[in-house]
């Protein structure tokens, strides 16, 4: 409120004794038109800058010696943990706290947004791996590739075994 005040959109007015609204603060005129032009706005996601998760992935991609498949696991068993959390406080809300509810929903959205997020870099890693093995094959490498750790391979190839999309190539070997 501080801000608003400071920037001419809020004046501070106590009122008269039983203002129905209690609040001490009154909209100037450019107060009105501010908030006139904000209701008439979509809300646009704009640069949020600097996401620390996405760097994390980012920079596990590029450095050697991180273990990416760990890094992913542990980020998605957060998330969900958090969604526990979330969902939990949710059945807890009452059903007529439309505020608690907008609030709480729009953080269970995000954290399943990033669970599915987390799902295409995983699926996107594992793609990758493979083309990068294909290619060891073809120029006849059996290890790790040099931008494949030993950890990558081995996730690789259980992934593999799991999934069950050796290449015959993979198979001779």
């Amino acid at each position: 409120m501080q801000r608003l005040e400071r920037d001419g959109l809020v004046i501070r007015d106590d009122g008269p004794a039983g203002d129905p609204t209690g609040q001490p603060w009154r909209l100037t005129a450019a107060g009105h038109e501010e908030l006139a032009g904000w209701w008439a706005s979509p809300v646009v996601a704009d640069q949020r800058g600097r996401d620390e998760l996405v760097m994390k992935l980012m920079l596990a991609t590029i450095v050697p010696g991180v273990d990416i498949a760990a890094l992913i696991q542990d980020q998605r068993a957060a998330t969900q943990r958090g969604m526990h959390d979330l969902s939990r406080l949710r059945r807890n809300t009452l059903e007529d706290d439309l505020i608690g509810r907008l609030i709480i929903d729009r953080h269970l959205f995000l954290a399943e947004a990033e669970l599915r997020w987390l799902d295409d870099v995983e699926a996107a890693l594992i793609r990758a791996s493979r083309n990068r093995r294909r290619e060891s094959i073809r120029d006849g490498k059996s290890g790790p590739t040099t931008h494949e750790t030993a950890a990558e391979f081995a996730t690789h190839q259980a992934t593999l075994t799991t999934t069950g999309s050796h290449t015959s190539e993979e198979m001779q070997r």
